[in-house]
């Protein structure tokens, strides 16, 4: 089997970038933008310098609830994982706090869709939200329908 196959089979769990327009989707750090607001980090295709690679763990939620965590390994927090309804609907990093004591749950979980397999094209997609798109500037957002949805490259490696 095609490890591209295992990824939508939900059987992948090894790292794995996206780019978009040959740009790979990182996190880039957003400053504060008001009173309230500490700073963030936001995911993007517009070429910031940050992780390229992520890696993939099927979870678990309650036992009964399957999806994939998309993780960065972190030397402060253990890790992050993407998360959906950031800022203004941003997929954005779960556990940027360093607060959380286990893992991610269910609103984390992300799916992968093949749009053609040959040139290795994808949607993403949140169990609960929808699916990512993005903006002029290449921001991530999340919570349209499938035919609005952003197709990624993906590499596996």
């Amino acid at each position: 089997m095609d490890n591209l196959d295992a990824l939508v089979q939900g059987t992948y769990t090894g790292q794995i970038g996206f780019t978009l327009d040959g740009q790979p989707v990182s996190a880039y750090y957003v400053e504060p933008g008001g009173p309230g607001d500490t700073g963030r980090y936001e995911l993007s295709a517009r070429g910031v310098l940050g992780t390229t690679s992520w890696s993939l763990e099927w979870g678990s939620y309650t036992g009964d609830v399957h999806g994939y965590w998309i993780k960065q390994t972190s030397d402060i927090c253990g890790y992050y994982a993407w998360q959906p309804n950031g800022y203004i609907n941003t997929v954005h990093y779960w556990n940027e706090d360093c607060s959380a004591s286990s893992n991610p749950e269910d609103l984390e979980m992300w799916y992968f869709e093949i749009v053609d397999h040959d040139n290795r094209l994808i949607r993403i997609r949140n169990r609960d939200v929808g699916y990512v798109f993005t903006d002029p500037n290449k921001t991530l957002f999340v919570g349209v329908q499938q035919d609005a949805a952003q197709v990624f490259k993906v590499v596996l490696f």
